[in-house]
């Protein structure tokens, strides 16, 4: 099946699959001698990401990242260079959030901020936090955001939300079906301790498995709105990918092989 997915330009199966037997490949023996695995995979990631609707991308964005990091900044150390100035601010026109936010973050390092830098800074975080409210992009991370919920830590830098915007952005995160982000920012608004130090909180993906898990009131509240709010669109979990040579390893190795074909003798007689 990887070999087939391999062969399909699938990224993550190609990631998978491994450099030495997708380089076999005779679609790919040549592409890898010329310009070597790692560009090719990178290609078939920019392809795939372009004509899969459901993944996150930007042209744009991604010619700012093929910028060298040190080309990035201008000579003076003080803003970016022209080139990645002017890419930023196109895909933060169309709400891509990664560049909105680079662009507020820019413009609360520079120190003394003119009048025309401090309306730019205020513009750039208004589009950032409306992205995150309205959840116009998919996988925003909101784990990363967890100075905003935390006093003792310093989030001015941070595109923060209120509590109503945060809960609202909760809403929304349900009514497109993304799971990572619900339990992430489910579990910022929700998570605390009971008297005896144990944790109450269930996570989402749990609750929809296991529905008559006891929970808080609040909580319970929250899940079954989400789920009202969902309306049947599913929930998507992003999968990670990993390579399997380490797997492949243990399975044959000699000393302990006969475990697993006891194992999987015993699978397939149940």
């Amino acid at each position: 099946m990887l070999k087939d997915l391999t062969g399909e330009g699938y990224p993550y199966a190609m990631e998978t699959y491994g450099e030495k037997r997708t380089c076999e490949l005779n679609k790919y023996n040549k592409s890898c001698q010329k310009q070597g695995y790692n560009k090719l995979l990178k290609t078939a990631y920019i392809t795939w990401r372009k004509a899969d609707p459901e993944e996150l991308y930007n042209d744009a964005y991604q010619q700012y990242l093929d910028i060298p990091e040190d080309q990035r900044v201008n000579k003076q150390h003080t803003w970016y260079s022209n080139k990645a100035d002017k890419l930023l601010r196109q895909c933060a026109k169309k709400h891509f959030f990664k560049c909105a936010n680079a662009l507020q973050l820019g413009y609360y390092s520079v120190k003394n901020r003119t009048e025309k830098q401090e309306h730019e800074y205020k513009y750039y975080k208004d589009i950032a936090k409306e992205i995150l409210i309205k959840v116009e992009n998919k996988n925003l991370y909101v784990s990363s955001y967890i100075d905003c919920f935390s006093k003792a830590k310093e989030s001015a830098y941070e595109v923060c939300l209120t509590y109503d915007e945060y809960k609202k952005m909760l809403d929304n995160l349900a009514i497109n079906g993304d799971l990572d982000g619900y339990n992430d920012l489910s579990y910022l608004l929700y998570y605390n301790y009971d008297k005896y130090g144990l944790t109450r909180f269930i996570g989402f993906t749990k609750y929809l498995l296991y529905p008559d898990v006891e929970i808080p009131n609040e909580l319970k509240t929250s899940y079954d709105k989400a789920i009202k709010l969902n309306n049947g669109l599913g929930w998507d979990f992003k999968m990670i990918s990993a390579n399997i040579k380490p797997w492949e390893k243990l399975y044959n190795d000699k000393n302990i092989n006969g475990f697993f074909n006891k194992v999987n003798q015993l699978t397939s007689e149940e």
